[in-house]
């Protein structure tokens, strides 16, 4: 169920990840020979689609000296929820535009092709060519778009690609910024993974060969006694642009696990509440309550 405060779904337990190399053509119905999981969690982990094999989900056998991945949750996950109606924002000219809890990703994960707002979104609607266009971090909650044809989609990723779209977020941060309004201006860069499995993607701001430029541009809304309320208008959309721009700024987010205090509140304070683009030959601007705890 969905806090009706936080809009925040109950996390996925701890995935754990066996890597192996086998030593002949091998059935994947069973666990192969050497590898360390148990016959029911290998059959949870084919039921998720958790099993790859040369980096691609895995079918029904691996040749001779293949390269296995397979990703097991540590216990039962949560059940999810069916999709309410009212979560559904826009449904026209092959574009559905739908509100997502946090807690939740918007695609398949290595661990499960099932446990995503595209699936749930799927399901809901009887359509299984739906597409996300794009996507927000798990656990961030707000507008994502989706497609149900090839047209839809390529008309979406042209004007995300051409950056006419208007996206603006809301975010609460820790100390507040003393500026009225500023502009982060700071290429991103890759960290190196942690070496826990699946390894989170993390970003600096730096100068290193790989960084892109990113840019976002804030402006505070609220102030509050220890936080402030800010909007976010991200002008370039790198993963985890505006989650790095606050906190190299010395402004993370409230509840950022891989940015900021983590604890210092119950989710990730981030929510993308407004999006403005063109839809079937009309700009359209889809908008996103956020939960009450961003009041």
């Amino acid at each position: 169920m969905l806090d009706p405060h936080l809009d925040l779904l109950p996390d996925d337990p701890p995935v754990d990840c066996w890597r192996g190399v086998t030593p002949a053509a091998v059935s994947l119905d069973r666990p192969p020979p050497g590898c360390p999981v148990d016959a029911a969690a290998w059959a949870d982990a084919l039921a998720h689609q958790g099993v790859w094999c040369e980096g691609h989900p895995g079918r029904d056998h691996a040749p001779a000296g293949a390269r296995l991945a397979v990703y097991t949750f540590r216990g039962p996950p949560p059940p999810l929820p069916t999709l309410p109606a009212e979560r559904v924002l826009l449904d026209r000219d092959g574009v559905v535009a739908v509100h997502k809890p946090a807690g939740l990703t918007t695609q398949r994960t290595r661990v499960s092709a099932h446990r995503n707002l595209e699936a749930l979104l799927r399901a809901a609607l009887g359509d299984p060519d739906l597409r996300a266009v794009h996507r927000l971090d798990r656990d961030t909650s707000g507008v994502v778009l989706f497609a149900r044809d090839r047209a839809s989609t390529a008309a979406l990723h042209a004007q995300f690609r051409e950056r006419s779209v208007d996206k603006r977020y809301l975010a609460r941060v820790a100390p507040a910024p003393r500026e009225p309004a500023f502009r982060a201006d700071g290429p991103l860069e890759r960290v190196p993974a942690p070496s826990t499995e699946p390894a989170p993607l993390v970003f600096r701001v730096g100068d290193g060969p790989d960084a892109r430029p990113s840019v976002t541009d804030f402006t505070v809304l609220r102030r509050g006694a220890d936080d402030a309320l800010l909007e976010a208008r991200p002008l370039t959309g790198r993963t985890h642009q505006i989650r790095v721009h606050l906190a190299d700024r010395g402004h993370p987010i409230l509840g950022d696990v891989l940015y900021g205090d983590g604890a210092s509140a119950p989710r990730l304070m981030l929510h993308a509440a407004r999006l403005t683009l063109e839809i079937g030959g009309r700009v359209t601007t889809l908008r996103c309550p956020a939960a009450p705890a961003f009041d």
